[in-house]
């Protein structure tokens, strides 16, 4: 595996842990999230929900990528 292959690899999972440090509070602690992020609170936090459950489903489509890009260039 040639170098930059190499490099976009950590690319991609850097950008997976990133797309998770958000993703996982917005669904689990939505009332944590939104005073860092200065929203007023809020009864229902559908949007942040959402948000996080995006987040993770396209965190999904790049562990392909991340894992063999040569393979999966698709994702790549």
């Amino acid at each position: 595996m040639n170098n930059s292959l190499m490099w976009f690899q950590r690319a991609i999972w850097l950008g997976v842990f990133i797309n998770m440090l958000f993703a996982i509070p917005a669904l689990v602690a939505p009332e944590l999230l939104n005073p860092m992020l200065g929203l007023p609170m809020q009864a229902f936090y559908p949007w942040l929900n959402n948000a996080g459950i995006l987040l993770i489903s396209v965190s999904l489509f790049y562990i392909p990528a991340g894992i063999n890009p040569t393979r999966w260039f698709i994702y790549s």
